[in-house]
């Protein structure tokens, strides 16, 4: 519990309520979320949350949610305006449109999302894994706990990765491993300035590393 209270930068008590099942603000699950890495819905799914060693994920098993919230929420708005159905499975930006690859493809070429992403394995019992498979139009950005590894390998495209004031190129095949150590950047990349859109990157994280102590 106070592992988790530090990691996420919030009280004890507040784990001890969620814990209980007592009702909790938003806020919270998005700081726990934010310490982990993962996207918002995933720390409530039994399965990923049950001990044990083994894990089959099939194809159809997670849905297409957005890479950013803002654009989730925008999307929505949007959506409401028109006056189109919307449906939110998980309720979480994951809404049905965009299942299909043609809604994803209009959105991010016309700068209406950063990019998608969608869960293929996880893991959030004993050692803490996530592996997301995303669809990258444009500039992301994140800036998580000091004790987080991640593994970035591109499968269609090439990226450009941020990492405080270094650059890293990768092309197909290529992958990148780090700590994170602050704020980092991915991005599609193309030497001519015209990249392969979306670019599809496995995106990987890895166990977290010990807390530092401070002091």
């Amino acid at each position: 519990m106070r592992e988790l209270a530090e990691r996420a930068g919030i009280s004890p008590r507040t784990v001890n309520r969620i814990e209980k099942g007592h009702p909790f603000h938003e806020s919270a699950e998005l700081k726990i979320c934010y310490a982990y890495s993962i996207t918002l819905g995933t720390l409530w799914q039994v399965d990923l949350n049950q001990r044990g060693n083994r894990n089959v994920v099939r194809s159809n098993q997670y849905r297409w949610k957005f890479l950013n919230q803002e654009d989730a929420i925008s999307y929505r708005k949007r959506q409401e305006r028109m006056g189109h159905e919307y449906s939110d499975i998980e309720g979480y930006g994951d809404p049905d449109t965009i299942q299909e690859d043609a809604e994803r493809s209009r959105l991010g070429l016309n700068g209406k999302s950063v990019g998608f992403q969608k869960l293929l394995s996880a893991s959030l019992s004993k050692e803490r894994y996530v592996a997301v498979f995303i669809e990258l139009y444009g500039s992301d950005w994140t800036e998580p706990p000091s004790n987080i590894a991640f593994v970035n390998y591109v499968v269609e495209g090439s990226a450009k990765f941020i990492i405080q004031e270094d650059e890293y190129f990768l092309n197909v095949g290529d992958s990148l491993y780090f700590e994170s150590d602050g704020k980092w950047t991915m991005e599609p990349w193309a030497e001519d300035g015209n990249p392969v859109l979306p670019t599809k990157v496995l995106h990987h994280c890895l166990t977290p590393l010990p807390l530092k102590k401070r002091g």
